[in-house]
């Protein structure tokens, strides 16, 4: 390049203008260019992070499995930095992922001239006419620090959040959700308390008039039968989701 332009380029590291992946094998090489600028998965709101934090996308499928409808409100009982409300709360206010990318990879090629940029623009106004408000979100935590950044995060995604600190024993079905969203510690990167399979077993029975789902680690012992699984990877860890439907209401009779 300094034979035939007279000068190397100079590359930011952190944020480079043109991002190219290489793969060689054997004598074969293939190049790849990079059009997101960045994992997509990464959604721009993770101003604080947790000791075990939950990647977003895996959040958003356990949204999804969990029977949700994003139209009635949601309990997270172990919320900590609150991946699981904040995800469910942009899928709920029908709120593109990527428009908090603030911009694609493809967006510094050359080729991306005046008449490409404003089609995105376009593109981007069109998904945000789209938004509405979500149903209310609820997100308790024994821990005041993870309260403090499931705050944060949700202040960066522009979602109102309501937090309380409160051990798992003492969440009720009072608020009457839509649906009960968890993710338990494992016993790997947090501590799993003695008592935690056993306040999980009441927690799924107070609140059986709602769908609920866990991702637990695999093996997970509970007493509670879900009506649905799924294996999962939480990084390197096998874990599974777990469904719950909702209890059909007991009917009373009188004589």
């Amino acid at each position: 390049m300094r034979e035939r332009q007279g000068a190397r380029p100079s590359v930011d590291r952190e944020s480079p203008d043109v991002l190219l992946f290489v793969r060689v094998s054997g004598e074969r090489a293939t190049v790849h260019l990079d059009y997101s600028g960045g994992s997509l998965h990464a959604r721009g709101f993770r101003a604080e992070e947790g000791a075990a934090p939950l990647r977003e996308t895996l959040a958003a499928a356990l949204v999804r499995f969990s029977g949700w409808r994003g139209d009635a409100p949601l309990v997270d009982p172990l919320c900590g930095s609150g991946m699981l409300l904040i995800e469910a709360g942009l899928w709920a206010a029908r709120r593109a992922p990527g428009l908090s990318q603030a911009r694609f990879g493809f967006e510094r090629w050359r080729s991306f001239d005046a008449r490409a940029k404003a089609q995105i623009e376009a593109l981007r106004a069109e998904a945000r006419a789209g938004e509405r408000p979500p149903p209310p979100l609820f997100g308790s935590d024994a821990d005041a620090r993870a309260l403090e950044q499931c705050r944060a995060n949700a202040a960066q995604a522009r979602l109102a959040v309501s937090l309380r600190q409160a051990p798992l024993a003492r969440v009720d079905a009072g608020m009457k959700p839509g649906a009960l969203l968890a993710n338990p510690p494992y016993g790997e990167r947090l501590a799993r308390p003695e008592s935690l399979t056993r306040e999980l077993d009441a927690l799924l029975e107070r609140f059986a008039a709602c769908p609920r789902a866990l991702i637990v680690s695999r093996g997970f012992p509970s007493r509670a039968t879900p009506s649905r699984r799924e294996r999962v990877f939480n990084g390197p860890i096998e874990c599974e989701l777990r469904r719950y439907d909702a209890a059909a209401p007991r009917l009373a009779f009188r004589r």
